[in-house]
């Protein structure tokens, strides 16, 4: 015993923990027609190492459902039981369709865990891998599924622990559902068990040791699920555990699928890496893998189409671009692309708002052909990078002579020397014969022929004339400075281009976005009623998708809409936000408005996640910052938010939003002359963002003493409302005043009258500034019911 412990480094020291499994409660069988609680057994399932599985049928709601009966430790106590069940009532709350649901946590008469779920028609993987192994496009399918599912887990901090083939459903209508999150830390009850519990040939190396987890765990399982799906084998086995444990833990890497026929290398690569011993290099959680997995295989016409789309999109987006080498075979695509307008500082602004807006509609182009974008925000980034042994494409628009000229450079693969260097003259209206004719030029140089097929995928979203584009582009302009008479005009510039092109699909999908826009800041139109105005929108973002099902600016406003049209419980708005992301990895406004849906849902560590990425794409985004400074000021970090609020107003200093925010944020901190002074150039800066305005300088006047004019322009708030009822913002706006001037009745009947009661309403609440006031029980009754999470 001593020389096996030195051998296996400690197995006497570390415990009973990693062979507590085998020390359990006997169960006892519950025989057909045993109630527990709602829910009539029919019959055994299935059973294994952590339980046994019924069949049952709900008798309120009159469904089936599956009871899986949890073993529970000896000695388990009441304490460590209510914890275990909160977190598998937490895991119940995850909404994903590749993640099985869970009807609810309890426990049965006699002390023991439950879970019921639905009962799916089907058989696990693990009874389909019992036939042999998987075509490779089957293996993807599910391996991908699963993958999306562990990513919606980890984007909550939360951890499987069992990802196993036993664990994955595969539904009759083709659906796959993982099974069973929480279930394992409800059967180790701890979490330094739980780092040990799992089933072992799909237990990580880190589990195995006992050591904290995190979502890596679920890679390196996942990982070998997708092993044994493309093989039939398992990577680590042996002929008892002892050897199974010996050959995780053994410092070789996993058995390499390389030369195994109808697997690619690229593949190979993305396995190879999930099954890292060093958890420090696998992927970092599951939806790096998917990302991975979702890549498209490398390939002679891929590697030409890197190559093609590159020269486009300089050529189009007037920026600089490295041209990187082909991929050797097996590695992972290589079609990333720097990009950055090159305009001197003499060209007019006309030309360079032209010139942004082209890099945004070439990036969605090339995204659908599956070349990945990096913008970067200044040009010397991209004259950093190094381009020894890459041909070199250099596009830039100068001036002189009061003409604007566009120059694009093809260096060979040294740098010495031009392989074409072609001026050309930059007219109005001449934007797309002159891409014509420097892609064709480009082409040449690089002989490249493209096919009638990738000609039309290059060219997707294009509209049929130039006019069409350049009254989108007006549109765009006019988007971007966010007032009711701008959403107006940039809604007429895109009924324009739809007149000019009927079939311009980002025609309908910028004016449903317009329309979006509008409503979400509760602007009025001088000729729709909000009804019209909204039933308008959804008509422009089904045409949109009706002429292109795979444009991530329809789903983007679809998305929009949806959130829109429903602000008690956005249903469905997460969902099209991340279909319109998944199609445009780049789209800097999807992240975004998907972060403002997760946070107002309570799902604050995916809004964090989509805010960091929207300041990726978009530096210095003052919506953003604006958003992150609030989910700061949630997590208890005010410091954090006040630097947040901070840096939004230094980026965006003529945005009246940015005003009221940092007006707010000095009234917090005492500094009430320095608030009313940010509030009174709210004030000037957006005749329209009254409320909010007028209300944080009513606190900066009580802050002075000033409590007649406090009281007075809380009433002048009032009167400024856009209906009789206040929308959530401008409740939360006023209550703040309202507190700030000692009157906390008028604070709750605000709170009571604010409509729509949902969402929105919740989670404005939720700041820190209103601790005290949720403890209102008039209050807390109209929060639980605005609560989207019940």
């Amino acid at each position: 015993m001593l020389a096996a412990d030195a051998a296996d480094g400690g197995l006497l020291d570390a415990g009973v923990a990693p062979a507590a499994h085998l020390v359990l409660e006997p169960e006892a069988i519950l025989p057909p027609g045993t109630a527990v609680g709602a829910f009539d057994i029919i019959g055994e399932l299935d059973r294994g190492g952590m339980g046994i599985v019924y069949a049952a049928r709900d008798r309120h709601l009159d469904r089936a459902v599956a009871l899986k009966f949890v073993r529970a430790r000896v000695g388990s106590d009441r304490t460590e039981a209510e914890r275990v069940l909160a977190e598998a009532k937490a895991a119940s709350a995850l909404d994903h369709p590749n993640v099985a649901t869970i009807y609810q946590v309890g426990e049965s008469s006699d002390g023991r865990y439950f879970i019921a779920m639905p009962r799916y028609d089907g058989e696990s993987l693990r009874a389909r891998l019992e036939r042999g192994p998987l075509p490779l496009q089957e293996a993807l399918a599910i391996a991908r599924a699963v993958a999306s599912g562990l990513a919606a887990a980890h984007r909550v901090g939360m951890v499987h622990r069992d990802v196993t083939a036993g664990n994955i459903f595969l539904t009759v209508d083709g659906s796959v559902k993982l099974l069973d999150f929480g279930i394992a830390a409800l059967a180790s009850g701890s979490d330094e068990a739980s780092a040990a519990r799992g089933t072992l040939p799909y237990m990580s190396p880190e589990q195995l040791n006992g050591d904290a987890i995190d979502a890596r765990a679920d890679v390196w399982s996942l990982g070998v699920v997708l092993y044994r799906m493309l093989t039939g084998e398992l990577p680590f086995a042996g002929l008892t555990e002892t050897d199974v444990v010996a050959a995780i833990r053994d410092s070789r890497p996993a058995p390499t699928l390389a030369g195994r026929e109808g697997i690619p290398r690229w593949l190979v690569r993305v396995v190879e890496r999930a099954l890292r011993k060093d958890r420090v290099q696998r992927f970092t959680d599951a939806a790096a893998l998917l990302a991975a997995l979702e890549q498209k295989p490398p390939s002679w016409r891929a590697r030409r189409m890197a190559g093609v789309a590159a020269g486009l999109f300089a050529l189009l987006g007037w920026g600089a671009v490295v041209l990187r080498p082909p991929a050797p075979e097996g590695e992972m695509p290589a079609s990333v692309l720097m990009l950055d307008p090159l305009i001197t500082a003499n060209s007019d602004s006309g030309v360079a708002a032209t010139a942004a807006a082209m890099v945004d509609e070439v990036a969605t182009r090339l995204a659908a052909v599956g070349v990945q974008v990096v913008r970067v925000s200044d040009a010397s980034r991209i004259h950093s990078t190094p381009t020894r042994g890459r041909p070199h494409l250099e596009v830039s628009i100068r001036m002189a002579g009061g003409t604007h000229s566009l120059a694009a450079t093809v260096r060979d693969v040294d740098g010495s020397h031009a392989l074409w260097d072609e001026p050309r003259a930059l007219v109005p209206g001449g934007l797309r014969a002159l891409s014509g004719e420097l892609t064709a030029g480009v082409l040449r140089v690089l002989g490249i022929v493209l096919s009638p097929r990738d000609h039309a995928s290059l060219a997707r979203g294009l509209p049929s004339t130039v006019e069409a584009y350049e009254a989108l582009i007006r549109g765009n302009t006019l988007l971007a400075r966010r007032t009711p008479e701008a959403l107006w005009h940039a809604m007429a510039r895109y009924e324009e281009a739809r007149r000019l092109d009927p079939g311009y699909v980002s025609a309908y999908a910028r004016g449903a976005y317009a329309v979006a826009l509008l409503a979400d800041w509760g602007w009025n139109h001088p000729m729709l009623s909000r009804r019209e105005l909204l039933d308008q929108g959804r008509a422009l973002g089904d045409s949109a998708l009706a002429l292109d099902s795979l444009s991530a600016e329809a789903w983007l406003a679809r998305a929009y809409l949806l959130a829109v049209a429903d602000p008690e419980r956005l249903r469905g708005a997460p969902e099209a936000f991340r279909r319109a992301i998944a199609l445009d990895p780049y789209n800097a406004e999807a992240y975004y408005q998907y972060g403002q849906t997760s946070m107002v849902l309570g799902r604050f560590s995916e809004a964090a996640t989509a805010y960091r990425r929207a300041l990726e794409l978009r530096p210095g985004d003052a919506m953003s910052l604006i958003s992150m400074a609030g989910l700061a000021d949630l997590g208890g970090r005010r410091s954090e938010s006040f630097t947040l609020a901070d840096s939004a107003l230094a980026v965006a200093p003529d945005m009246a939003y940015a005003r009221v925010i940092e007006a707010l944020v000095l009234a917090y901190r005492g500094k009430f002359p320095e608030s009313e002074r940010e509030a009174r150039r709210a004030l000037s800066l957006d005749s329209t963002f009254t409320v909010p305005a007028l209300s944080v300088l009513s606190m900066a006047r009580a802050g002075q003493g000033d409590s007649i004019g406090a009281v007075a322009l809380i009433a002048q708030a009032r009167l400024a409302q856009a209906d009789e009822a206040p929308s959530p913002d401008e409740a939360h706006m006023l209550v703040h005043a309202q507190l700030a001037a000692g009157r906390h009745a008028d604070a709750v009947r605000t709170v009571q009258s604010a409509r729509p009661r949902g969402a929105g309403l919740w989670y404005l609440f939720q700041m820190s500034y209103f601790r005290e006031f949720r403890r209102d029980s008039a209050v807390a009754a109209v929060l639980a019911t605005a609560d989207p999470r019940n």
